[in-house]
């Protein structure tokens, strides 16, 4: 094998390495522009009050929300009236019907406008105020957990991405069923209709 080939070789693997590294990156990002830095003392009642307002509360006025898009480098998932689809590559895997609830909310959690109105809706309440953070270059756990006073964040609002918080760590985890989302009263992963704030209960 002579030089010209080693060098090919060895750059060839280095572009590779780049690129692969660069997907990684970019899949490890996070788009949602708001997170909720769980609070000390919050109640059921601060939840309903949350839930309330991401259904359309007094802030934006009932809006019926239609399918939406959003796409990464690895894939893209659609979330309408028929479920959730995940397209990775070729493939489409169709997962368990979101609620209602939980597609507000995913709506919001990739809308800085909506995200920005619905901090503004909390604003009055003394724990959802500091609970509801707004980054329009999308939240992150080092964001969120110096806000969170009880140890747990989520990134994004009925989400399975969430963040221990500790003294001295930070890590981001998922709930290891994508269908599930953290639920921030009991927490810890569930259902989307199993928590107070994901399900479609009054």
């Amino acid at each position: 094998m002579n030089y010209s080939t080693i060098i090919l070789l060895c750059l060839t693997y280095v572009v590779a390495e780049c690129a692969i590294g660069r997907e990684r990156r970019a899949s490890e990002s996070t788009t949602e522009v708001v997170g909720l830095a769980l609070q000390k003392g919050t109640t059921a009642e601060d939840v309903q009050t949350l839930k309330k307002e991401g259904k359309g509360g007094k802030a934006r006025g009932k809006r019926q929300l239609g399918g939406f898009n959003f796409g990464g480098p690895l894939g893209s998932i659609s979330v309408g009236t028929n479920g959730a689809q995940l397209s990775l590559g070729a493939g489409t895997r169709q997962s368990s019907k979101p609620t209602q609830t939980q597609q507000n909310f995913l709506k919001i959690s990739f809308d800085f406008d909506l995200a920005s109105k619905l901090k503004e809706a909390v604003s009055s309440n003394p724990i959802l105020s500091k609970t509801v953070v707004v980054n329009e270059k999308g939240v992150t756990c080092e964001e969120l957990c110096p806000e969170a006073t009880n140890g747990f964040a989520t990134i994004g609002i009925c989400t399975s991405k969430y963040c221990t918080c500790g003294s001295d760590t930070v890590e981001k985890q998922n709930c290891e069923s994508t269908n599930d989302v953290f639920d921030i009263l009991e927490l810890k992963c569930a259902k989307p209709a199993d928590t107070i704030l994901c399900s479609d209960d009054e």
